[in-house]
């Protein structure tokens, strides 16, 4: 399975999502893409300004994002790294009505699919992707 490991250094208090939670994550994207099972990822919580900062200057983007993608481009077993904004979760899982936790899922599964190498710039490509992200 695709090892791990999260950084929650932006968060206060006691916030944390369960390994369990994520594991079932990995250990979907293991079986759909097997050739993943040996690979490892890193997750960070980041704080606001951090976001914003690694949107403009890696992707281009202006303001904060719920969600980033960095591959590890050395070609090792190391994938790359999920970034997340806590507060944008605790946001939309509110506006989606499925929680705070349940909406880390949905991005961690995001973010992988992304270090794996989908997009959504085309309907097409947002229909493959979305459709495996809810699998996930």
């Amino acid at each position: 399975m695709i090892s791990f490991e999260i950084n929650y250094g932006a968060l206060l208090g006691g916030a944390r999502i369960s390994k369990k939670r994520v594991c079932r994550i990995f250990a979907g994207v293991s079986r759909l893409f097997p050739k993943y099972k040996r690979a490892d990822v890193s997750i960070a919580f980041v704080s606001e300004k951090e976001m914003e900062r690694l949107n403009s200057c890696y992707h281009g983007g202006r303001g904060i994002t719920d969600v980033l993608s960095f591959n590890d481009d050395t070609k090792g077993r190391l994938l790359g790294e999920i970034i997340l904004h806590y507060p944008r979760a605790v946001a939309q899982g509110k506006e989606h009505r499925h929680g705070t936790m349940r909406e880390i899922e949905i991005l961690i599964a995001h973010g992988l699919l992304h270090l794996l190498g989908f997009d959504h710039r085309t309907k097409k490509e947002e229909e493959r992707m979305f459709k495996i992200q809810n699998r996930l």
